[in-house]
């Protein structure tokens, strides 16, 4: 073997040991990324949950309780038409249950009321 063959041997192999550390180190950036990825993705799905429950108020309560109203005069519209408003599960369990979100609706807002003066005089001590 002459010399400039062992040279290029030489070359070819750091070229490959190059290769190599460049992959392992692209490798382990992957992986790096990958876990980010996943942290950022429990993040965002916290996020959501906290901004779904933030919007748990009793203002948004009290529009879905609006809502049914205007669904269970839909219903009992459709069903004077249709003459078989009493067979609609739907209707039924809306008017069952509307007396009783109101009860429970009023129940929350007085209690709301009360931890605001509670807090109120927490904060003024």
């Amino acid at each position: 073997m002459s010399g400039v063959e062992s040279k290029l041997k030489c070359k070819n192999v750091i070229i490959v040991i190059n290769i190599i550390i460049i992959m392992a180190s692209l490798t382990q950036q992957m992986e790096q990324l990958q876990k980010q990825q996943a942290i950022l993705t429990q993040q965002i799905i916290e996020d959501e949950e906290r901004k779904r429950k933030d919007g748990y108020t009793l203002e948004r309560l009290e529009a879905c309780n609006k809502g049914s109203d205007k669904r269970r005069n839909q219903l009992f519209n459709q069903g004077r038409r249709n003459r078989g408003i009493e067979g609609n599960s739907e209707f039924t369990m809306i008017s069952h249950t509307n007396h009783r979100f109101d009860i429970i609706l009023e129940i929350f807002k007085k209690q709301d009321a009360r931890i605001q003066e509670l807090e109120e005089i927490i904060r003024n001590k």
